[in-house]
């Protein structure tokens, strides 16, 4: 049997010792910030809104174990953000495991969620000092109270020794589930291999699963470097992959005494076959345009729209440009928000920067991506538009602290009026006024209601998930804000 504990929020001594945005009483439905935990850390993932209008929050703890690594967490909340149950599982065993959900899935037929995570072995080395071992794919499904109806191991091996991650999974239409992630087994066919395969950690995989569990397919991709998919999307007879590449573009080969390499980074999309995973076409995006050659583009996650006029699906990706220490640009540090076709075309009109050297108030130091979302438009015809999460890292590389950042963009990736051209931000600095640590933001949803006698849907807020330091801890937090990203009533 796998540990499964029901556990309750502890959070009246957390809050003592810092100042945070103030906490919703319990019927506040138009807007709150709550936290959910335990006296130890949490970390925050992904969030999803249930049929019952509730929440489903994904991340791990280390509050419920007896050793300090995780286990997976998961949150069921009601509208209002008021806690119904939680559970953290995982491995059992003489092993030791460090686990961590990353994403989940509201089954089509409401008969329960699949949670998708990595398990990593935890090695024990010479006096007794832990190390970080082989890492596994591990989906999960559960029925709608979280109780577990079956875990599947993905491409466990007894013979090799690798590790696979997962970052995104979406349910097929047709049956089944197509995720994606990085493996550290590499492909060793590329051209560059034997010469600079020393260099090489890691490629992009995605897998195709039955509903069951059950691996279907599998495919490998990547260059010399360290590659990483980071989201899948579903399209008509199959799949786009979005993911990071890291050429190798200078350094030494694998027979110097000391190999290094100089890599770039950029972001890579593929389309891929529905049946058999095979690639129909990948497209590059580094050097976009003439205006930023040399940028390092450290891709987050991407969202599918299929209500735009065009006819088309169309890919929208978020992604952060990494400071370059060595040559400064303007865009170091920034948001970069990019859209591309069905057939890989970028759609040059649909590109735009925000932060600190972009004009986007408030802003001062970098931003790293956090998650976007496509908002259906509200009046048939319209366009849509997308609401993204950042990480605002707080002094030179967030050595002093970090906050929250949602921001809204229209379909034409400018700001909306409503927005007054500003992010906006959660996680305030402690009753000390030193920022806090720790502070990462989650993946976000729209949120929209019926509107009462009728078959159309408004649009009444937002809500994302985030890790928050309490300043005693970590703790899971979920945001749920107005259509202009504030809190009703604001806080004190």
């Amino acid at each position: 049997m796998k540990r499964l504990l029901l556990i309750t929020v502890i959070l009246a001594g957390l809050f003592a010792s810092c100042k945070k945005d103030k906490i919703a009483p319990p019927h506040q439905g138009d807007a709150f910030i709550k936290y959910y935990g335990h006296v130890r850390d949490q970390t925050a993932s992904d969030i999803k809104k249930t049929a019952d209008g509730g929440f489903l929050l994904l991340g791990a703890s280390n509050s419920y174990s007896t050793s300090d690594f995780n286990d997976y967490f998961l949150v069921k909340t009601d509208s209002f953000g008021n806690e119904m149950w939680s559970k953290t599982f995982g491995a059992d065993g003489a092993v030791n495991f460090d686990e961590k959900g990353i994403a989940i899935l509201v089954l089509a037929d409401d008969e329960g969620y699949i949670v998708a995570g990595n398990r990593r072995e935890i090695v024990f080395l010479g006096g007794g000092q832990p190390s970080l071992g082989d890492s596994k794919i591990v989906l999960y499904k559960l029925d709608l109270d979280g109780v577990i109806v079956w875990e599947k191991v993905l491409r466990e091996s007894q013979s090799e020794s690798y590790s696979d991650f997962v970052a995104d999974i979406k349910q097929i239409p047709t049956g089944g589930f197509i995720l994606i992630g990085e493996t550290s087994k590499v492909k060793v066919d590329k051209p560059e291999f034997p010469q600079y395969g020393c260099l090489d950690k890691s490629d992009i995989v995605y897998m195709k699963v039955d509903d069951d569990g059950n691996l279907l397919a599998q495919h490998t991709r990547g260059f010399i470097g360290e590659d990483r998919g980071v989201s899948v999307e579903v399209v008509n007879n199959g799949f786009i992959i979005v993911g990071r590449e890291s050429p190798r573009i200078g350094g030494t080969n694998c027979s110097a005494a000391e190999p290094n390499g100089i890599f770039g980074k950029n972001i890579l999309c593929a389309r891929i076959r529905a049946d058999n995973l095979q690639e129909i076409w990948f497209e590059r995006f580094s050097e976009i345009g003439q205006d930023y050659p040399g940028i390092k583009l450290e891709t987050a996650y991407s969202c599918l729209d299929t209500a735009n006029t065009t006819g088309q699906s169309m890919i929208t990706i978020i992604a952060h440009a990494e400071p370059n220490l060595v040559n400064p640009s303007a865009k170091d540090g920034n948001l970069l928000v990019l859209k591309i076709s069905e057939d890989g075309t970028w759609i040059s009109t649909d590109m735009a920067f925000y932060g600190k050297n972009s004009g986007t108030v408030g802003v001062s130091h970098d931003l790293e991506g956090g998650a976007i979302a496509i908002v259906p438009p509200q009046t048939q015809g319209d366009s849509p538009s997308f609401i993204l999460t950042a990480t605002h890292k707080i002094g030179a590389n967030g050595n002093v602290g970090a906050e929250c950042m949602l921001l809204k963009l229209n379909y034409d990736l400018t700001i909306p009026d409503a927005w007054q051209d500003k992010a906006r931000f959660f996680g305030s600095p402690n009753i000390s006024g030193q920022w806090l640590g720790g502070n990462t933001a989650g993946r976000v949803i729209p949120l929209e209601e019926l509107v009462t006698g009728t078959t159309r849907k408004e649009l009444t807020g937002y809500a994302f998930t985030g890790t928050f330091n309490l300043g005693t801890n970590n703790m899971i937090g979920l945001v749920k804000t107005n259509t202009i990203g504030t809190l009703t009533p604001e806080p004190e």
